[in-house]
């Protein structure tokens, strides 16, 4: 990612959990910004043991990790720093307040170590930051989900960490809370000034929350990259299918002219840009906010993929609609409300659905 070792986290580690399950860290991010690094994956795919030998409360039975020019872990070497020594702030999914603290005794905790007055200073400048001013003396029991979550993060950052960690952020608010908070914790994340590892297996906080997003697949780190990056190119199938792409099928590569593939999926044809690799069985992949539906076949030539397709099914959704397509292939859409009402979309109609040649993304299936 650019950064050198010296400004650098280096995670290669390998951790074995009690019902089999191997946990393998193989991760370099960079130190030299405040940047939001989303480590994103199914439930039970080991983000959360990952972050927590970041933190030191698992102690993996192989390799090392490095931030900047410390070792916290070195196996061979018999290294292992403490969690208080590796300066490391920790928020948990259910936030973990001090119930018998108010909210300025739970920020205060986490400045332990300080005089009076440089905790005293401290905690008034995070619950300024934090916009709790006005909660200093509640306690945790009378917050909301989203009160205790800023608390949390003003405890944490009290320690003046060098990387925070959180997992599963909004976990413990309800669906409506969550949406509208996501915002706002990307705000305090930024204001955090400090490099933050933040775990979640929901796609939409993974977008609105990164800067750069780390996938992991049953134990294992398997692409890392700025979000859209991943989100658009997904390096094998099971990356595909974990950042939520809606349509991926069998292909294969009919000719390539002009940097682009012609490719058959059954008996359709698409037009894609084509790959580096010479490679002729691939897999293709297309996002279904990718797919335009039309009622006629319209004449934009910019969009070389026009395909006649069925409806097979509509499954309402908010704000998003997702359209089930024949179209030679299984073909998915997201669409709007009002484009679908507009379009009259139900089952069994035809349509045209739209594809434009740098949405059609292929993976050699070797990958």
């Amino acid at each position: 990612m650019g950064a050198g070792v010296a400004d650098s986290l280096i995670a290669r580690f390998t951790k074995h959990l009690p019902d089999g399950t191997i946990v393998r860290g193989d991760l370099e991010i960079p130190l030299s910004g405040p940047s939001v690094h989303v480590l994103f994956g199914p439930s039970g795919c080991g983000k959360t043991t990952f972050l927590r030998c970041l933190a030191g409360l698992e102690a993996p039975e192989s390799g090392s990790i490095r931030f900047a020019d410390e070792t916290w872990l070195d196996v061979d070497h018999r290294v292992f720093v403490s969690p208080q020594r590796r300066d490391v702030g920790f928020v948990f999914q259910d936030y973990a307040l001090f119930p018998h603290l108010s909210v300025a005794g739970n920020v205060g905790f986490g400045a332990s170590g300080r005089t009076a007055a440089e905790r005293g200073a401290l905690v008034r400048e995070l619950l300024e930051r934090f916009d709790l001013t006005g909660l200093a003396g509640r306690s945790p029991g009378t917050l909301s989900g989203g009160q205790k979550q800023r608390v949390a993060l003003a405890r944490a950052l009290a320690r003046r960490p060098r990387l925070l960690l959180l997992d599963e952020p909004l976990s413990a608010l309800d669906a409506g809370a969550r949406e509208g908070i996501r915002l706002e914790l990307r705000r305090w994340l930024k204001r955090a000034d400090v490099p933050v590892l933040l775990v979640t297996h929901d796609r939409s906080e993974a977008l609105a929350l990164g800067d750069s997003l780390v996938v992991m697949f049953d134990g294992a780190i398997r692409q890392s990259g700025p979000v859209l990056e991943v989100f658009n190119r997904p390096l094998d199938a099971d990356v595909a299918r974990i950042v939520g792409t809606e349509t991926i099928v069998p292909g294969r590569i009919v000719g390539r002219r002009d940097g682009l593939a012609s490719v058959e999926i059954g008996t359709t044809r698409l037009t894609a840009l084509a790959p580096e690799l010479e490679t002729r069985d691939v897999i293709v992949c297309i996002r279904g906010e990718d797919v335009t539906i039309q009622s006629s076949e319209g004449s934009n030539a910019s969009v070389r993929n026009r395909l006649k397709a069925r409806v097979v099914a509509v499954h309402p959704g908010s704000p998003m609609i997702r359209v089930d397509l024949d179209a030679g292939f299984p073909l998915v859409a997201s669409i709007t409300r009002p484009a679908a009402e507009e379009l009259g979309i139900r089952p069994g109609i035809e349509i045209f659905a739209l594809v434009k040649a740098p949405a059609v993304h292929l993976i050699s299936r070797l990958a």
